[in-house]
This record gives structure tokens, C-alpha cells and sequence, in this order.
């Protein structure tokens, strides 16, 4: 991986051509890709180059380059776009989303603009504010094979599923349930203070959210055995650390579900429920703990999906008495 920068310099001086956007993922569940906009100067004509590093010889590069022709139009579309918008990525320091806490999901993307370079480099996701990437992002994906359309959704996520989107604040390799405590032991600098501090914890789809101290965890582990960690405390280390020990040690303490339907009926939110906050409902939606007034459910806003704590009767019995 040092040496791609070069080796692709000197891929695209023998085939004369210019790339105008590129686009590099490190380590997106330990694999790397490489796409980008080129020129070609032989034949006069845009390409769409994709380039999957980890299964390439480099000397070789021929053999897995994948080429798709692109319009004219397309590309002056997209250039003409980010030309207008230029002014709002002038300054370097908007261009630079980079979390150093994780290791995976690194996003790169290179601009070549009337002979200014700009540099853009972010982690999971593409940021809502960069807004004027979306249609070139979009663009590159469409001109590159499917097996890649899952990796343009992931990146993308943020323009499409905001409640989806969490702010990771580290990454490490670990084997949840294999490996040997000394390898936690050297990441997360914590101790376990105890079972009886969580009062919820279950696994939804590839996370584990839990509610400790009244505080949020969510852990993320995945096929690749990364794992993935947010905390809202400043007491990060010890609830992260007790939480992946609960986990590995089969604790299960199922939150209630419910979904909250908008007064035009159109949208409807999906929400762990833990309890009450005086006069409404607590909840976790993304990564955030919110309240959900409880008149929500006399207004037939609110159903219950999953009640295994029993919070629609103790709601019941609360709105009976108001």
C-alpha cells in the first residue's frame, strides 16, 4: 500500500492518462479499494478506473484494472458543480474529517480542478456538509461494479439513514468472544465495575447497545472481528471495558421497542425504550438518549412492538392518572 501513489503515477503516464478524481478506502472491513475519474489522452475519452489493492499485483496492474467509459456530459456536470462550489472547500481544515481514534473505514478523496489539488479525508462516512462530493461519490459507483454498491451505501449513509449514523470514537481488532482478555487489556485501559451497573443490553443486528450508569454504550462487531466503540461518558474506558465483558459473558437485558409515527403519517421512527423521565419516555434513536412526551401515546402516536419490561402498562397507568 506505500507504494501505490507511485505505482499508479507511473500506470497512468504509460497509458496516458490524467486522473481527475480519485477516490481511495483503506481498510473498509480490511479490504482496500482505489476508484477514480481519468482522462485519456489517446483516445479522447473519460473513464471510470476501479481497483480493488488487496488482491492486486502491482506489477500488473493491467490484469485488474476494471475500466467503464463515462459521458462527456457527466464529467462537466460534476466538474462545472464543484467548481461553483469551490469556495466552500477552499480551506483545507474543512477538508480534513479524519477520526484518529479509528483505524478503518479511512475515505481519501483527491481533486484535480484546473490544476489545484485538493485533498479530502474523513472515516465511515462522508460528512452531510460535504455535500457538493455526494454527486460525484454517486457518480463513481454507478460506473463501478455491483459487488461495491453495499460500500457506496455505507459511506454514503449519513444523506439517506441520519439515525443510522454513530461517531465511533475507537477501533481495534478483537475476537468478542475468542480472545484472550491480555489482548483487551492492552486497548481499553478500564476495569469491569460490576454487572449490576447495566441496566440494559442487546444486540441489534451488528451492535450491542447498552444503557449503564444511565449512560449509552454501543458496541459494533462485525464478520471481520472489528470492533467498534461509542460511549456518551467521560468514564469511557470502565463502561466500555464492563460492557464488551457482559457481552462475552452472555449478559442479556432486552430494552422495550416501540415506533413513533409523525402527525402526517408518513414517517415512522424506531426507538429502544428504558424507562420513564417524568412525563415521558425514555429513548435511544442513532447514538443519542432522547424523551418522548408520554401524550404521544394518548394520541395513538406510539406503538409498542416488544414489552417485555412491561413500560405500556406503567404509560397506561401514568396517562390514567394525569
Amino acid at each position: 500500500m506505500e507504494n501505490i501513489d507511485l505505482i499508479l503515477k507511473k500506470y497512468f503516464k504509460k497509458k496516458k492518462e490524467k486522473p481527475l478524481i480519485q477516490l481511495m478506502i483503506k481498510n473498509y472491513n480490511k479490504s482496500n479499494f482505489y476508484f477514480a475519474i481519468v482522462y485519456n489522452v489517446k483516445i479522447e475519452a473519460f473513464k471510470v478506473l476501479f481497483l480493488p489493492l488487496d488482491i492486486v499485483n502491482l506489477k500488473q496492474l493491467d490484469e485488474y484494472v476494471c475500466y467503464q467509459f463515462i459521458n462527456y456530459s457527466t464529467v462537466n456536470y460534476l466538474v462545472d458543480k464543484l467548481n461553483d462550489d469551490r469556495k466552500l472547500f477552499e480551506d483545507e481544515n474543512v477538508r480534513n474529517k479524519n477520526n484518529s481514534g479509528i483505524s478503518n473505514y479511512k475515505i481519501e478523496i483527491n481533486l484535480n480542478l484546473d490544476n489545484e489539488n485538493y485533498v479530502f479525508k474523513t472515516t465511515r462516512y462522508i460528512p452531510k456538509d460535504w455535500i457538493y462530493l455526494f454527486d460525484v461519490v454517486v457518480t463513481i459507483f454507478e460506473h463501478s461494479p455491483h459487488i461495491v454498491s453495499e460500500l457506496c451505501e455505507d459511506i454514503l449513509i449519513l444523506f439517506r439513514k441520519e439515525s443510522a449514523f454513530i461517531p465511533f470514537q475507537e477501533s481495534f481488532d478483537f475476537k468478542l468472544l475468542r480472545d484472550e482478555l491480555v489482548v483487551l487489556d492492552k486497548v481499553i485501559k478500564g476495569k469491569n465495575i460490576g454487572y449490576d451497573s447495566i441496566n440494559f443490553l442487546e444486540k441489534i443486528d451488528d451492535k450491542y447497545f447498552s444503557i449503564i450508569d444511565n449512560h449509552l454504550v454501543i458496541i459494533e462487531y462485525n464478520s471481520c472481528d472489528i470492533i467498534n466503540t461509542f460511549c456518551d461518558s467521560e468514564n469511557y474506558n470502565d463502561y466500555v471495558y464492563t460492557v464488551i465483558m457482559a457481552i462475552r459473558d452472555g449478559v442479556c437485558k432486552k430494552f422495550s421497542k416501540l415506533t413513533l409515527t409523525d402527525r402526517d403519517k408518513k414517517k415512522i421512527q424506531y426507538y429502544l425504550c428504558y424507562g420513564f423521565d417524568g412525563e415521558n419516555l425514555k429513548v435511544i434513536h442513532g447514538y443519542c438518549q432522547k424523551l418522548i412526551p408520554l401524550d404521544k401515546y394518548k394520541e395513538g402516536n406510539i406503538e409498542f412492538l416488544d414489552d417485555k419490561n412491561g413500560i405500556e402498562k406503567e404509560v397506561n397507568k401514568k396517562n390514567d392518572n394525569i
